[in-house]
């Protein structure tokens, strides 16, 4: 049986591993919350150490990490050894040539439609609905229930809050927040953080 390491021991952990199975797989948990006085599970996964704690061998791990900018420090340290297969939740739809990147995780009732490019390292939430060629870039979250327009392109280490909406064919450039429930009219040109309809920078 492959063993796995879940690197993240949050909500976003709670979500993750039931899409790997256990029957498959050995899986163990490891954050640099542990307590080595307090024994831990989570769903039914045990807790075992900080990240400095993980074997050194042949097994494999997964990001279990919400905060984009936590996940791409993550992956850069572990890119050799994270999670080959796709974590694609079976409720998901994954439309004609979809190309979905490297320890990127496709959570339930999510809809990427055909032709769209997904990055490395990204998350694309519950419900969340990511339209005809689009391009997400690395290290980016979609979160639950967004809807991303048709040939709308996203570049790196951005995060989609819930429920936000991005009109078809708009661009988004790196580094890029989008508050729960922002809707973008107009291409984004400038890092930072975005809120509400209309939406205006905050930050």
């Amino acid at each position: 049986m492959k063993s796995i390491n879940i690197i993240g021991s949050g909500g976003h952990c709670r979500a993750v591993i039931p899409l790997l199975s256990k029957d498959k797989y050995a899986l163990s948990v490891y954050d640099d919350s542990y307590n080595v006085d307090k024994e831990e599970f989570i769903l039914g996964v045990r807790l075992i150490g900080k990240v400095k704690d993980i074997p050194k061998d042949n097994s494999e791990i997964v990001l279990a990490i919400g905060n984009n900018e936590q996940r791409a420090v993550l992956f850069a340290q572990f890119k050799d050894r994270l999670f080959k297969e796709k974590i694609i939740a079976n409720t998901a739809y994954i439309g004609e040539e979809v190309k979905i990147g490297n320890a990127t995780i496709v959570f339930h009732h999510a809809l990427v439609n055909s032709i769209a490019q997904i990055g490395m390292n990204t998350i694309v939430n519950s419900k969340a609905l990511i339209e005809h060629e689009c391009i997400i870039g690395d290290h980016c979250h979609i979160s639950i229930s967004s809807v991303i327009g048709g040939r709308v392109k996203i570049g790196d280490h951005c995060f989609i809050g819930a429920g936000a909406i991005v009109k078809d064919q708009i661009e988004i450039t790196d580094h890029v927040t989008i508050g729960a429930g922002g809707v973008v009219i107009n291409s984004i040109t400038e890092q930072g953080i975005y809120v509400g309809n209309p939406l205006r920078k905050i930050k």
